[in-house]
């Protein structure tokens, strides 16, 4: 008896280790399963409190409990998490990106820039694929779908297309066009430090050419906790999605801020000059970043969407 007893409090262990809380949001349906496919359990109302059984979700829904212990499924954008639990860094990165991993074609919306242009999807007929990753607003969730923890180590391996002699993905060959499409529009989490201060950029054709301070993307040059520039890898912050993160505010992006980040794998054969040891390892980058999380002194983290 004394054996059975202790084998299951090893079982129960990792899922009390795990119990976090959530709060409902705005009113969710709890789903026997990670799908809209069968009727809901029922209706939760907003402010129910619920208890999160996994830390990550599945095809963008979370596993959890009720206050009645009813356990099932809700969607993730109806609910809020504790940061913490939200925030907790993955302990199983894979070291390769799968190509089996589900892409999705981006969703664009409209830019009116501060010359008062209209870029529905930005840039110009040079390379419309690149401007329209670039351009996206969409998130995982949109798909139903979660982000895959990735190490700036597996992003760094990816195919580097040297023999390309032309910065437009579109004028690429047909088999490296092939290889970029494997991986580009993944949704990926990074766990990173800043090894420089935020960079602004120039005016981009993505960006309808303007070079207002509201209308260039931001560049966080991202690495491993002691590694330099020369291993780096770009995530970049764009006007369309900052117009949503009023937060988001530049002095969180100093050399040595440790950030998590989630965003869409994407390749920028736009800046192939900057490949040099003093700029950055790669042009696969995450681009664009839909959401960010910063360490704070107290080992906690602190959500940029925050007031803060």
């Amino acid at each position: 008896m004394r054996l059975i007893r202790l084998l299951f409090c090893l079982f129960l262990w990792p899922s009390l280790a795990l119990a976090q809380t959530a709060v409902v949001a705005r009113n969710v349906n709890l789903r026997s399963d990670p799908s809209t496919a069968k009727p809901p359990i029922e209706k939760l109302q907003r402010q129910a409190k619920l208890e999160l059984l996994e830390p990550t979700p599945t095809r963008g829904f979370y596993h959890v409990r009720i206050a009645d212990g009813k356990e099932g499924w809700v969607w993730t954008k109806n609910i809020r998490v504790s940061p913490e639990f939200a925030t907790t860094a993955p302990t199983n990165v894979p070291m390769a990106i799968s190509t089996g991993w589900k892409k999705y074609d981006p969703q664009v919306t409209q830019f009116t820039n501060a010359n008062d242009m209209v870029c529905n999807d930005g840039g110009d007929d040079n390379d419309r694929t690149t401007y329209r990753y670039k351009d996206r607003t969409d998130t995982a969730g949109d798909h139903q779908d979660s982000y895959h923890p990735v190490s700036l180590a597996a992003m760094r391996v990816l195919p580097k297309f040297k023999d390309e002699h032309t910065k437009f993905f579109d004028r690429f060959t047909p088999t490296d066009k092939e290889t970029v499409m494997k991986y580009e529009g993944t949704p990926v989490e990074v766990d990173a430090f800043l090894v420089a201060n935020l960079r602004t950029e120039a005016g981009e054709a993505t960006n309808c050419g303007s070079s207002a301070p509201t209308d260039v993307d931001w560049h966080l040059v991202l690495a491993e906790s002691g590694q330099p520039v020369s291993k780096s890898v770009f995530a970049e912050i764009t006007p369309r999605l900052r117009a949503s993160h009023s937060n988001w505010k530049k002095k969180d992006f100093k050399t040595g801020a440790h950030l998590k980040i989630e965003g869409w794998l994407m390749y920028d054969p736009d800046h192939q000059d900057q490949m040099t040891e003093k700029k950055r390892s790669t042009l696969w980058e995450v681009h664009p970043i839909t959401k960010i999380w910063k360490a704070q002194a107290d080992g906690s983290w602190l959500d940029l969407d925050a007031a803060h």
